[in-house]
């Protein structure tokens, strides 16, 4: 059995390295214990369809091995996320994955700490910084509307660069499916949206394929900076543990041994979804949280968290809610407007901007709405520029576009 400590790594490096070497089969082999991630791979090398992927995760959930039922939920989970469907996604996560546990301890509650937007707490402290490492967890995209919110103030600090864990590609003109798995989820490729359009340029910079991998990483992260301007600021926007600076075997750990680079690492994974103890939501409770947070003192300085794990800033994120069958989160943090759908008779119904349909063969949509008789039939469009809807109708695991408008 693999150990399971080492789950989200392990995973996330075998999902780059079965990428690069083309290793995913057509015939899935059930025996595999990452057999779900194969159906990912193999529909993202063929850019197929995210709900044919999903359905097919789906019916075949009769081959799941008790031992690693966890495996398989998360590659169901991130079979929803790049289907925009984060109702379905967390339901997956509900039925198949183990319980986390992640605040162990109980937190202060004090009328003497107090909820500070993370926004501009982060902003102000980026300034005197020449690089941050921010996380996020794979499966919980609101981390990466968050960071997608601090870009034009980062930029406006100086920060140039962005390294990009999930990219596969450089030299990135638009979003598209083509340019990595986790990317082509909606709420990754606002933030690569965002990132070109304000002058960020966007470089991938795993080694997932290496002995040290976090080593190998850094070397190619520090082979690219010395091709930046002196004057440029940087960004590294990784998963879960690789910017705790603790880890000796870490990007913050390598960063500081190899180059003498002390950067600003900020947490969005512990204090955040998904989480059953009951110390998190006694937490949302006293602070009252209904957006991303710090916790700081009378000073304005933050406060040290008894759950905290070897970073600078914790980021504490609201449990996501949803209006008219999106997640807030994704009204918040875009430019959008709601408009009443002009055809009622359908499945699903994916936004997308026209630019993108008329530049890339693989956009990747705006919003999804997937129909039920809970939410109207009001749809998350953007305010920015002209968009495009088409319309889905589900007959098993296909899907045909019944009207484009």
């Amino acid at each position: 059995m693999l150990p399971g400590n080492n789950k989200k790594p392990l995973l996330i490096a075998l999902l780059g390295a079965w990428i690069i070497f083309g290793q995913a089969q057509e015939a899935i082999n059930h025996q595999n214990p990452l057999w779900a991630f194969d159906y990912l791979i193999e529909s993202w090398k063929k850019q197929q369809d995210a709900y044919t992927t999903r359905y097919r995760i789906e019916a075949d959930s009769a081959f799941i091995n008790p031992q690693f039922r966890d495996y398989y939920g998360q590659a169901l989970m991130t079979a929803y996320t790049l289907e925009g469907d984060i109702e379905g996604k967390d339901r997956a996560g509900h039925l198949f994955r183990d319980k986390k546990q992640k605040l162990t301890k109980p937190e202060n509650l004090s009328p003497d700490i107090f909820a500070t937007d993370a926004h501009s707490f982060l902003l102000e402290k980026a300034e005197e910084k020449q690089a941050i490492l921010i996380n996020e967890a794979h499966l919980y995209p609101q981390h990466r509307l968050f960071m997608t919110s601090l870009l034009p103030g980062l930029y406006k600090l100086g920060y140039r660069h962005i390294f990009v864990e999930a990219l596969d590609k450089d030299s990135i003109e638009i979003p598209s499916k083509t340019i990595g798995i986790y990317t082509s989820e909606p709420a990754f490729a606002h933030l690569t949206r965002q990132a070109l359009a304000l002058g960020f340029q966007l470089h991938p910079y795993d080694a997932p394929t290496t002995a040290n991998r976090d080593s190998a990483a850094v070397r190619n992260i520090l082979a690219k900076a010395k091709t930046f301007s002196s004057q440029d600021k940087w960004i590294v926007f990784c998963g879960f543990d690789h910017n705790n600076q603790q880890s000796r075997r870490s990007l913050a750990h390598y960063l500081k041994t190899l180059a003498n680079i002390d950067p600003m690492c900020v947490d969005q994974t512990i204090y955040s979804e998904p989480e059953s103890l009951p110390h998190y939501q006694k937490l949302l409770d006293y602070y009252d949280i209904q957006k991303p947070t710090i916790l700081t003192d009378r000073q304005g300085e933050a406060v040290p968290l008894n759950n905290a794990s070897n970073r600078d800033y914790f980021v504490i994120s609201p449990r996501t809610t949803f209006l008219n069958g999106y997640p807030i989160w994704l009204t918040i943090h875009t430019a959008c407007q709601w408009i009443k759908s002009p055809f009622t008779d359908y499945d699903t119904v994916e936004v997308y901007y026209q630019e993108e349909m008329e530049k890339t063969p693989h956009p990747i949509p705006f919003s999804v709405k997937r129909k039920n008789k809970d939410n109207e039939d009001l749809l998350l469009v953007p305010n920015d520029k002209p968009y495009r809807l088409i319309y889905y109708k589900h007959s098993g695991y296909k899907r045909e576009i019944i009207k484009s408008l």
